[in-house]
């Protein structure tokens, strides 16, 4: 090694250890070359004490189970054409959906009587048939439980979601479901919290 080689070394190691003495201080605000730091500390900020405000506590969906006699039901087969009831009803433009009740099964049948309280309220309907998706089938109507009248009814294929609006409310109502190849099906019960 050359004697400049050393004197370059050496040089370098003065130059970056006087800029560690110059910028240090200065990282830590005490100024370039040891300044008087400010002895005053920072005022603390009062604590402030809040009331909690109380969670509206929301209620669990109502579950809908089927009956195990409905031999006394006014109707209890689907009818033959079930494409007459059409395609989903639009979708609703409100700001936020409630989700009041269901109906979650793998199999066929038909439901207790039940009632909504609602003037407008919508059956959201998905089918899962995830072994045979090519065949999957979900039918369903709502029946008028004191007149056997169909309310409104809809046919779903897996992957798809029916939604048909139900604007029928206080009046004893089941459903009749019929389904092939299905591994599991839906049916939500929603409202708009705000109307249109």
């Amino acid at each position: 090694m050359d004697i400049r080689d050393l004197i370059t070394v050496v040089a370098a190691c003065a130059i970056v250890a006087v800029l560690a003495l110059v910028v240090q201080p200065a990282l830590n605000g005490e100024g370039f070359f040891g300044g008087i730091s400010d002895p005053t500390p920072p005022p603390t900020p009062e604590p402030i004490l809040m009331t909690p405000t109380p969670e509206p506590t929301e209620t669990e969906p109502y579950r809908i189970f089927y009956t195990p006699n409905p031999s006394q039901y006014p109707l209890i087969f689907l009818p033959d054409h079930m494409s007459t009831f059409g395609a989903s009803d639009p979708e609703w433009h409100s700001t936020q959906i409630e989700r009041f009740g269901f109906l979650e099964e793998a199999r066929g049948g038909i439901t207790q009587y039940f009632s909504v309280p609602y003037p407008l309220w919508r059956v959201n309907s998905t089918l899962d048939a995830r072994n045979h998706p090519q065949s999957g089938l979900l039918e369903w109507v709502l029946v008028n439980a004191e007149n056997g009248e169909i309310i409104d009814g809809g046919e779903v294929r897996h992957g798809e979601v029916v939604r048909k609006n139900i604007q029928v409310s206080n009046t004893d109502v089941y459903f009749i479901v019929r389904v092939r190849d299905a591994y599991s099906y839906t049916l939500f019960f929603e409202r708009p919290i705000k109307l249109f």
